[in-house]
């Protein structure tokens, strides 16, 4: 009696092609039926364009590319239509570290936002979890929500510093936990991979340390709570001259001064001007700055100043 070739005996060309129609979250699952079909997937690799990951105390949830997946130890919960998939275990966020791991292989964007969990144990279990399995991840754009430059630095050397290209720091140690963070900023200012990199975001709490250190990205944008001229003046006369420079974004609560006085000395312009500038190096600018109103809940953004500055 003949027995019928099952999956794991096709040719790995055939195989291949079964399994690059297969859903990608899907395979991750796929992955865990038993080691010859891991091995296969392995081989073609699992590819998202994007991966978001939100850590907090009672889950975790994981949004490959659109399809939302949810870790849990919660064996009752109501959360129909939410999510593709629900992963129960006792040790949930050492299986989403897990399955994160092995997502980043082939990703080309990641977010990641922790809640109001241990400070101390997130880094530690990202990097076991998630990171220390990969050689190297190869992401052009990484978004980190809610870190302390401590764990930003034990981070950042497993991201490829010649992939990367952008990187989003939001409410960088909004708490203010961090008790080395200037420190500990000066330590992520020498890393390759903040040298590497185009575009830098830095937003959702102001930035307190030397602008100097932003001016060797070709885009950026930043916020202070107190914008002064001295640091008006360091755009104008160091960062607009460098041949890199494209695009500069700064937010800023209030200033002394109009900053267009920087610009435009003999001008009469209030706080809010669109001017065009051109430098002694012959280069040309578009120079913006505008009270932008945004509303987080009740309060007014602490921030409603936009200085937006682009070479031609």
């Amino acid at each position: 009696m003949s027995v019928s070739p099952t999956f794991l005996n096709l040719p790995i060309t055939i195989s291949a092609q079964v399994l690059e129609k297969v859903e990608p979250v899907d395979l991750l699952a796929c992955r865990k039926v038993c080691r010859c079909l891991r091995a296969s997937i392995d081989r073609i690799g699992i590819h998202f364009d994007s991966i978001c990951f939100y850590l907090e105390d009672k889950d975790v949830t994981i949004y490959f590319d659109e399809i939302a997946v949810n870790y849990t130890s919660a064996e009752n919960r109501d959360v129909r239509g939410k999510y593709k998939m629900i992963i129960r275990a006792t040790n949930f966020t050492e299986r989403a570290f897990k399955d994160l791991g092995t997502a980043l292989k082939h990703a080309r964007k990641f977010y990641s936002e922790k809640g109001f969990i241990d400070q101390a144990a997130w880094a530690t279990q990202f990097i076991d979890g998630a990171l220390k399995g990969n050689a190297c991840v190869f992401v052009e754009k990484l978004e980190l929500h809610k870190l302390l430059f401590s764990e930003i630095h034990s981070i950042l050397p497993y991201f490829d510093a010649q992939s990367l290209r952008k990187v989003q720091l939001w409410e960088t140690d909004v708490w203010g936990q961090d008790p080395n963070a200037e420190e500990n900023f000066e330590r992520i200012t020498q890393m390759e991979q903040w040298q590497n990199v185009k575009t830098l975001g830095f937003q959702g709490t102001a930035f307190k340390f030397s602008i100097e250190t932003l001016f060797h990205f070709e885009s950026l944008s930043v916020e202070f709570d107190f914008f002064t001229e001295e640091n008006a003046i360091k755009i104008r006369d160091d960062l607009m001259k460098r041949d890199t420079f494209r695009r500069c974004e700064v937010w800023f609560n209030s200033s002394w001064f109009s900053t267009a006085q920087t610009f435009d000395p003999d001008g009469y312009h209030g706080h809010e001007y669109d001017i065009d500038y051109s430098n002694d190096d012959g280069d040309d600018f578009s120079i913006r700055c505008k009270r932008v109103e945004f509303y987080d809940g009740d309060e007014e953004d602490l921030n409603p100043y936009e200085l937006i500055i682009e070479k031609f």
